[in-house]
This record gives C-alpha cells, sequence and structure tokens, in this order.
C-alpha cells in the first residue's frame, strides 16, 4: 500500500513539474512586436534625424525586469545623441513586455529587435518660383499626364422617327465632363437638355394640357478617345450611354399623380473637333505643373431614342457649339 502511495505522490509531483515548465516562456512584447515598433515609428523626428534614420538598420536592446518594465539599454546603429534621447525616453517607465518566466518564477532579461524606419519615396516635385513659372515657349520637351476636359455649350437638334410628328426642330445645352489619362483617353459624365416645342400634342389618355415645349434631359456616360491630333486642334469619337426622360404635362405639386413622364435611354456617338484659344498656359499646383488651355468645340451627334412610350421614340439628330476648359498636369518637361 505504501508502495502504491509513494508511486501517486512521484506521478503528482512529476506533473506538477511538467506544467510549471509547460507554462515557462521567454521575454516578448506585451501587445506583439507590430505595436512595440509602432511605439517608435510615431517620434516627431526633424528632416534631418529622418535623413539619417532612413539609412540604417538599428538593433534595440531592452533590459526588461521582473513586472515587464524595459529599460533602453543600447541602440547599435545610431551615434546621434538627440535620437537616442528621443528614442530612450519614449521606452522610459514604460511596461512593454510580459517578463520571462523560468520554473514558474517571473525573472529579468534582455530583449533584442532591430528595426529599420520605413523610407518615403516623395512624389515628384518641380523647382516651381513664385517668381518664375515656364512657359511653352520655353520648354524643349514635354511629358504630359492625365487630366480633365470640361464642355458647356448649346446645341441644335433635329427628330426623324414617330417623334417627327409630334417635336420640331429645337435646341438646348449640354454639359461634359470628362477625366482623361496619360493616353487621352476621357471617361466621365454627360448631361443634354433639349426644349423643342410641340407640332401637335402626343396621343395619350390624359387630358390634361401636354406642356407646349416638352423638356426633355439625358443623364449618362461618356467615352471620349483623341483619334487625331494636329498643331491647334484635334478630332475625338465618343460614345454616351444616357437615361432619358421628358415632361409631358406639368406637374402641378410634389402630390400629383397625374402628370405624364416619358422615360427610356438613348447611346449616343458624337464626333467632336476641338480648336484650342490663344496660347496654353502653364500654372503651378501644388508641387506639379499644370497646362491649361481654352478652346472651342464642334460636335455632331446622332442618338437613337428609346422611350416607354413608342410615339417618342425615333432618332435625334444634334450639332453643337461648346467652350473647351482643359486641365493636363505635366509629369516631366526639358527647358531650351
Amino acid at each position: 500500500m505504501r508502495t502504491v502511495f509513494a508511486t501517486i505522490v512521484i506521478v503528482f509531483s512529476g506533473f506538477s513539474l511538467w506544467g510549471q515548465r509547460s507554462s515557462d516562456h521567454g521575454v516578448t512584447p506585451l501587445r506583439g512586436i507590430n505595436q512595440l515598433a509602432l511605439r517608435y515609428f510615431t517620434i516627431d523626428f526633424t528632416k534631418e534625424q529622418r535623413a539619417v534614420l532612413d539609412t540604417v538598420d538599428l538593433e534595440f536592446i531592452f533590459d526588461v525586469d521582473d513586472h515587464g518594465y524595459a529599460t533602453l539599454s543600447k541602440v547599435n546603429g545610431v551615434d546621434n545623441p538627440d535620437i537616442i534621447d528621443s528614442l530612450e525616453a519614449r521606452t522610459k517607465n514604460a511596461l512593454l513586455f510580459e517578463p520571462e518566466v523560468l520554473e514558474g518564477k517571473k525573472i529579468p532579461s534582455l530583449y533584442f529587435m532591430t528595426l529599420r524606419f520605413p523610407r518615403y519615396k516623395p512624389t515628384r516635385q518641380y523647382n516651381i518660383s513664385d517668381q518664375h513659372i515656364p512657359t511653352m515657349e520655353e520648354i524643349d520637351h514635354v511629358e504630359f499626364g492625365g487630366g480633365s476636359d470640361l464642355l458647356i455649350g448649346g446645341v441644335m437638334n433635329t427628330y426623324a422617327g414617330n417623334v417627327q410628328q409630334y417635336l420640331k426642330t429645337g435646341g438646348g445645352m449640354k454639359v461634359d465632363m470628362l477625366f482623361t489619362t496619360k493616353k487621352r483617353l476621357g471617361i466621365g459624365l454627360v448631361m443634354i437638355m433639349y426644349g423643342n416645342k410641340l407640332k401637335e400634342p402626343y396621343p395619350i389618355a390624359s387630358t390634361r394640357q401636354q406642356n407646349s415645349a416638352p423638356p426633355t434631359i439625358m443623364i449618362g456616360l461618356a467615352v471620349n478617345q483623341i483619334v487625331k491630333s494636329f498643331q491647334r486642334s484635334e478630332l475625338s469619337a465618343q460614345v454616351d450611354l444616357n437615361y432619358i426622360a421628358q415632361n409631358i404635362t406639368p406637374s402641378i405639386d410634389n402630390y400629383d399623380k397625374d402628370w405624364v413622364q416619358f422615360s427610356g435611354f438613348s447611346p449616343g456617338l458624337i464626333v467632336n473637333y476641338h480648336i484650342k484659344l490663344g496660347r496654353e498656359k502653364l500654372s503651378p499646383y501644388y508641387y506639379r505643373l499644370m497646362a491649361l488651355t481654352h478652346g472651342v468645340n464642334f460636335h455632331a451627334a446622332i442618338r437613337p431614342l428609346f422611350y416607354n412610350e413608342s410615339s417618342a421614340s425615333g432618332v435625334s439628330f444634334e450639332l453643337g457649339l461648346s467652350y473647351r476648359l482643359r486641365f493636363r498636369f505635366i509629369n516631366s518637361y526639358d527647358l531650351k
């Protein structure tokens, strides 16, 4: 019986010792090494100090006590006293570590960490002063980047198909806002408004008097590609896909449910001819250089109209004249 009891005690003692050893671990950052590194990345070093840190790898040697408080004993890789003082101040009196555990007891220890500060690549900048901005005549070679085009103008249109029986030749206005890529591909939004007068009322069930010039609006997306460039002009092709709506009778108020509106969609094929006006002007935009161009834009378009009312469907033929404002960023240039 004594032999069995002794065996049980030995086995139990062994499990207790194994449990203690299994809980042993080395020193580790309390919230992980990423959070420990972030503590030093957020120090507001001067520009000159960052220039030093960007070129070295730092080795931190921490002296960690049995409670987890750390002292920065040594920093290898830099000898600038101001940098070292900042690193030590960020470490002082901070509970940063889970202390080492050996045989179930917390003990002091050392922790080593290698750290490299991120090297930021500044956006390409130009030495542009307020006293002198180069002109296009002073530039020998230029590389353009992306930009934007804004077109605002008037249009004249006429109809073919069923709608020709009900609407006269008329006009309106259009607005294009395109964002252009380096390869001169434009993508953006378009809005066209017509105000063609009524020839005769649409054959609809409503007894309400119809608008004398039913307003039509088109809103959609456009894709534009420059086909040919000349010295002071260019030719481009554009495709639109628009939602269209035409108000046939007036709406009395927001609660009026008896007014009539036709709706549908309209693809469009447009040809633009853009002529520059005056010289291209260069202007600073933060630390970049931007080219500003004014111009006129002539366009011709054909727009099939697919309404939910067959009498309003057909084709719109459109001619227009617009003012065009263009911004293009300059990626690089060489002076003459």
